[in-house]
């Protein structure tokens, strides 16, 4: 229901994709996979932060991607994705990505396609939010994961989350692809 009603709605037809990646800004460096078992039917990816600037004025800022994911009969999770590829955390503005993740919930979810998201008949079982960057360059440098700016800079990415459906909601800070497991509990 939830997917096939943001599938068939028109305004979003030119906006729906079938990967998140981050190829129109950088060089794709960066990507949310789905495991392999999950049927195409059941994930949806909507480019948020394009469908923002191109269909509503003034331009919130939004995130890269919403990703729904249909887990069974009329139960959903919700995965939220923002690209940043920097070499330094300092070039990360973490009060930007907590905007465009509020805004993506403000202006997407619960004011333009609200009757799909809160209605009676679905159920939103989880939400994640995803910062997918390198900024300490961990992809090369494996052992820098130890280090105590990486902890630092994940803690502070999540010390004030993102109220939701009565779900209070960390961004998650991903140097790695982060991939959606397969749900389905039919």
């Amino acid at each position: 229901m939830l997917i096939n009603n943001l599938r068939d709605h028109k305004e979003l037809s030119d906006y729906i994709s079938d990967k998140c990646d981050d190829a129109e800004d950088s060089n794709g460096n960066f990507k949310v996979l789905t495991d392999k078992t999950i049927k195409p039917k059941n994930i949806f990816i909507i480019k948020v932060d394009l469908y923002f600037n191109k269909k509503i004025s003034p331009n919130p800022k939004g995130p890269d991607c919403l990703i729904i994911q249909r887990c069974a009969e009329q139960k959903f999770n919700i995965y939220m994705a923002e690209f940043k590829d920097v070499k330094r955390p300092k070039h990360i503005n973490k009060e930007n990505i907590r905007e465009k993740f509020d805004s993506c919930f403000k202006n997407f979810i619960e004011d333009k396609f609200k009757k799909y998201f809160t209605s009676d008949k679905i159920m939103i079982r989880n939400i994640k939010l995803w910062l997918i960057s390198d900024p300490h360059n961990i992809r090369e440098h494996p052992e820098r994961i130890k280090h105590n700016n990486v902890i630092v800079f994940k803690m502070m990415l999540g010390e004030k989350p993102i109220k939701y459906l009565n779900k209070y909601i960390a961004i998650e800070h991903n140097h790695e692809n982060p991939t959606i497991k397969n749900c389905f509990d039919n």
